[in-house]
């Protein structure tokens, strides 16, 4: 790995990170508080021990499946393009689903007892799938071994076809 892909997979999993810890509670907590009252829990318990604990994990899950994705491009000699595409883009969605599911599994763990309405359940939802892009996606994006670089959804528009 360059140092420039070392910097820029750093600075994206910082990100990751405040945005976990920092941006999405306040986002929770000021302005979607409303999506989540009716439970079983008080608001304070729900996001203290269950949505942050549970999304905190969920940013490892994201990291242990960059990383998997990484061990698994960064040896690879495909034959082809051809191959490069199919295999990594088997491997990369395969990678990304399975991080969504083990997030919303994490959520619903942490969360089952808490008696979310509906509208809780959906903005958790929403927000793996975020999480996930944010935290998975972005960091694939821009520190991939160059001949896996273009198989995520959305390399070619933000790297161009070389």
């Amino acid at each position: 790995m360059s140092h420039a892909q070392i910097r820029r997979l750093v600075t994206v999993a910082v990100l990751g990170l405040l945005w976990i810890g920092i941006g999405q509670d306040l986002l929770f907590q000021n302005v979607l508080i409303d999506l989540f009252a009716g439970g079983n829990v008080s608001l304070d318990t729900l996001f203290r021990d269950a949505i942050n604990p549970a999304s905190r994990a969920l940013w490892v899950v994201c990291a242990g499946g960059y990383l998997t994705w990484y061990l698994r491009t960064d040896k690879a000699r495909p034959k082809s393009a051809k191959e490069a595409q199919q295999n990594g883009t088997t491997w990369w969605w395969s990678i990304a689903l399975t991080n969504v599911f083990m997030g919303w599994l994490l959520m619903v763990g942490y969360l089952w007892n808490a008696g979310l309405p509906a509208s809780g359940w959906l903005t958790v939802l929403v927000f793996v799938i975020l999480d996930v892009g944010l935290c998975f996606w972005v960091p694939t994006l821009v520190a991939t071994p160059r001949t896996f670089r273009l198989v995520m959804p959305g390399a070619v528009k933000f790297f161009g076809d070389r």
